[in-house]
């Protein structure tokens, strides 16, 4: 990599990630933070910065251009709401984000690795106007076969979302929400209304897993400008169940002894193996699992449905 090099303070843009829990998601943030580090130093960027907002920072590489920022377990808990919605984490560090980075910042979520820098990305986000928002990828309208019961829900209360929300009516879309990327000019004022517009929704619509993405995405769609990150970032979500398996073997392969810029070359150029993580998709032990997993998440969504029935009830 050469001799060390200094980074100077200037105007900077930033990739912001959050990570907390188990491990497994440790893990998925080292290969996306140094994917992204090794492009940076491939191309000698000063502009830019990764900014980590995590519960265990010690489990994080160290680097000049890698900015760490302690959360405390006691505050995740309270942002995940009274339904315990972990994606409302997310929201909230947009939120934090917004007022303590004073340049433009693109989001992403761990389970992600970079191909190329998101120049275009934050090009648009840094246009005069300020009124632009990336998200990963426009995934389509919803529909009859594409999130049906999102599409009866806001239907049905279209008239509400365009008197307090000002959400028009449809054709709405679904953008993935696994890059979210705003400008400073009107990231406080939106995350804020996002907020309000997540709580209403949480206790009112389910399925609750992507409340967060319909409510960036019907909240982004009307208010600004929506842009594509694209092929950029790669985001492996379908493989959510094998990829932490996968991720232990990658990183027991690396030479011992890497410094961490060394570590982010030999990650930049991983060959990601498709093959692999399909066969870990048929491994028993790993099937059993998320046999044992759905059944858990059964009877901790029943608790979670009869939460939210006491808060329309008080509401």
């Amino acid at each position: 990599m050469g001799a060390p090099r200094s980074y100077k303070r200037a105007m900077q843009q930033h990739i912001v990630y959050v990570v907390h829990g188990p491990l497994k998601y440790y893990d998925q943030a080292r290969l996306s933070i140094l994917t992204a580090l090794n492009l940076m130093l491939e191309a000698q960027r000063d502009d830019l910065r990764i900014c980590v907002y995590a519960e265990q920072p010690e489990r994080l590489p160290v680097h000049p251009l890698i900015q760490i920022h302690a959360l405390d377990s006691a505050q995740l808990a309270a942002w995940r709401g009274p339904l315990d919605y972990v994606h409302r984490i997310k929201l909230e560090v947009l939120r934090l984000a917004a007022r303590q980075l004073d340049a433009p910042f693109l989001y992403v979520d761990s389970d992600t690795r970079w191909r190329a820098l998101p120049d275009a990305a934050f090009a648009a986000l840094a246009a005069p106007a300020g009124d632009a928002m990336v998200m990963h990828v426009d995934e389509g309208p919803l529909s009859a076969s594409f999130f049906p019961s999102y599409l009866k829900f806001l239907q049905r209360h279209q008239g509400q979302l365009l008197e307090t929300w000002r959400v028009p009516p449809g054709p709405w879309h679904m953008w993935n929400a696994g890059a979210i990327g705003l400008a400073p000019q009107h990231a406080a004022a939106f995350l804020d209304d996002a907020l309000r517009l997540c709580d209403w929704l949480l206790p009112r619509l389910r399925p609750r897993n992507y409340i967060e993405q319909i409510v960036l995405s019907l909240l982004g769609a009307q208010r600004l400008r929506m842009h594509a990150l694209g092929d950029a970032l790669h985001h492996y979500w379908p493989h959510s169940l094998q990829a932490p398996h996968y991720l232990r073997e990658v990183f027991a392969a690396l030479p011992a002894g890497l410094s961490v810029p060394q570590e982010a070359e030999h990650l930049g150029r991983l060959h990601w193996d498709e093959q692999r993580l399909n066969a870990l998709r048929q491994d028993p032990a790993l099937r059993r699992q998320q046999l044992l997993s759905k059944y858990r998440a059964s009877w901790y969504k029943r608790r979670i449905d009869l939460r939210a029935l006491l808060l329309r009830w008080r509401s």
